[in-house]
């Protein structure tokens, strides 16, 4: 009996652990005219959420709008947290959301962060992304909507790379070519002095 109680502890120790922690994406930064501003987040929960509420936070505090969802029973509601935004928030798929923040104007330029709460099936659970900085541009002569991914730091580095390399790769060209300029003084010097020591006949 004891050897059969090991073996079942052990067995019960070794099977995988799964992870059920929420990891929330966003872009890091958005650009926009002033006007309709746009801003997606979606999440990533290997378990089965079946009633969960997302909350908009600008500057990581002021409450701009929350909304719940119940997949189970296809119920949503919405509620403004803030008199200054009309906010709207649509289910574009099980995982992602889109919040739609309608007459931003350049003094909403901020961070603004997206926070979503497993409300059921427990234990509570909820989780923050990093934040997508929406910088909102006065005037209505201002460029085209920017929107980068969250993987966008490569696309940062990628032409201060690229500019170092071509900047070394001339300097060790330049390098050589001033290598080979100096051996050939050297050498037609050298010819020069040989050609001066060579006897005459009388």
């Amino acid at each position: 009996l004891d050897k059969i109680l090991i073996c079942l502890n052990f067995k019960i120790w070794a099977l995988p652990i799964v992870s059920k922690d929420i990891r929330v994406h966003q872009a890091p930064y958005s650009r926009f005219n002033e006007g309709d501003a746009v801003l997606n987040c979606s999440y990533d929960y290997n378990g089965n959420a079946s009633e969960l509420k997302l909350t908009l936070l600008k500057g990581n505090e002021s409450k701009v709008c929350t909304a719940s969802y119940n997949y189970s029973d296809q119920i949503y509601s919405s509620s403004q947290q803030n008199n200054s935004f009309n906010c709207n928030v649509q289910n574009t798929n099980r995982n992602n959301f889109t919040f739609t923040l309608p007459n931003l104007k350049f003094s909403d330029t901020d961070n603004y962060v997206c926070k979503i709460e497993i409300l059921y099936p427990p234990p509570y659970r909820q989780s923050t992304g990093a934040g997508t900085l929406i910088h909102v541009i006065e005037g209505s002569c201002s460029p085209s909507p920017v929107i980068l991914p969250e993987n966008s730091s490569m696309w940062i580095w990628l032409p201060i790379c690229l500019t170092a390399f071509f900047l070394v790769y001339s300097m060790t060209i330049t390098i050589m070519y001033c290598n080979l300029q100096h051996k050939d003084n050297r050498n037609n010097s050298n010819q020069s002095d040989y050609m001066n020591m060579v006897p005459r006949h009388p």
